[in-house]
């Protein structure tokens, strides 16, 4: 009976942690591979010239001048063709950290097909299609039954004489 207790309670420490180590691990590559840091304050004041807010937030870029990380709440990751892969979001709840993944998703011609959101399990949240000239024309959300479309007009190129 005493093993099985102590077994609940490892295996309800480590499941509780799980968020703590891998924000410690995006911490890490954050710092491993972040060579500039930049601090941002915004402050709006009104027209006494009184504070109204004032909000503090950084970012860090890597050597190819890309942000990998916001206010070490967002880590952004990059594919070998600079496109956006995944942003991996933390946040804490009821004193729990947790990991929220977003994968972005291309096609062969490197238009964006699809963005994923995975927590507990993967879902689709948003679509993308294109013509054969490689213009969005669509935009579906499928939570929210919703979709934008897009129309282009064609424009006329004249050759000129000399």
């Amino acid at each position: 009976m005493l093993k099985q207790i102590l077994f609940f309670l490892f295996s309800f420490l480590l499941i509780s942690c799980v968020g703590d180590f891998e924000e410690k691990k995006l911490l890490g590559y954050s710092d491993k591979n972040g060579k500039l840091h930049f601090e941002i304050i915004e402050k709006d004041f009104n027209k006494n010239d009184s504070l109204n807010f004032s909000e503090k937030r950084f970012v860090v870029l890597d050597s190819q001048n890309r942000i990998i990380n916001k206010n070490n709440s967002q880590f952004l990751f990059y594919g070998n063709q600079n496109r956006l892969q995944e942003i991996r979001s933390v946040y804490r709840r009821g004193g729990k950290t947790n990991i929220v993944v977003y994968k972005y998703l291309y096609d062969e011609k490197q238009n964006l097909r699809l963005i994923t959101f995975q927590f507990k399990k993967v879902d689709t949240i948003q679509t993308f299609k294109y013509n054969n000239l490689n213009q969005l024309i669509q935009e579906d959300y499928p939570f929210r039954k919703f979709s934008v479309n897009y129309k282009y007009k064609m424009v006329k190129f004249l050759k000129l004489r000399n």
